[in-house]
């Protein structure tokens, strides 16, 4: 019997997971969320690169719980859409240019009523459309029948429904969970080790260092 604890944590969140022979035993994850009445730092204090992160800071999306999952409900709520940006490159999908879109067009989009924050979400989800293309394309390519959709976004039911129709066409097969095992979250991290156990991989404590930053 092999008991695993693993911990993932990042500037707001911390989460403890402990497996026990791949069995996920506890699986907790705290997230600091700005108390009512206190502002945000706009500003980051470190240059974040999450998409989703930045659009919420631009689109007056509040970050409580996250601002993923309130994206995802206030999508369900629009009824406009507000052409982004497609770019798809091969397998390279840049999303900057849909980023710099909303820096610069937001504010005036909204300020002058000409759409909602809740369009802005709606529209959004034309990065998953760039998503399913090139994930169609890299299952032609190497002969895949199956699909796996990991990260913080994966949990987003709009995009697991447009990769499920795409598998369904192709008679391929669409894996996805939850919040659970989505975002960061300790379990996975325990997992991970315990695959490493497994395949013999281990590094003992005395040769085993972190650099605080």
């Amino acid at each position: 019997m092999t008991v695993v604890i693993g911990f993932e944590g990042s500037a707001n969140k911390i989460g403890v997971g402990i497996i026990r022979d791949g069995e996920v035993l506890s699986n907790p994850r705290r997230t600091y969320i700005t108390p009512p009445g206190q502002g945000e730092i706009i500003r980051p204090i470190v240059t974040s690169n999450g998409l989703y992160y930045n659009f919420h800071l631009h689109s007056q999306i509040s970050n409580d719980p996250s601002p993923g999952y309130n994206i995802e409900q206030m999508a369900k709520k629009g009824t406009k859409y507000i052409d982004l940006p497609y770019t798809v490159k091969g397998m390279d999908v840049p999303f900057s240019g849909i980023l710099s879109y909303i820096e610069d067009a937001a504010h005036k989009l909204l300020s002058t009523g000409q759409c909602t924050p809740e369009d802005l979400c709606f529209s959004l989800q034309t990065l998953f459309a760039m998503l399913v293309e090139i994930t169609e394309r890299a299952m032609a390519h190497c002969g895949s029948q199956e699909v796996l959709i990991v990260g913080g976004v994966g949990c987003n039911l709009r995009l697991q429904e447009m990769m499920g129709v795409m598998c369904k066409e192709r008679g391929a097969q669409l894996f996805a969970t939850d919040e659970r095992f989505c975002i960061d979250n300790g379990a996975m991290i325990a997992q991970a080790g315990w695959e490493m156990f497994r395949s013999g991989h281990v590094t003992e404590l005395s040769d085993s260092w972190i650099t605080q930053r």
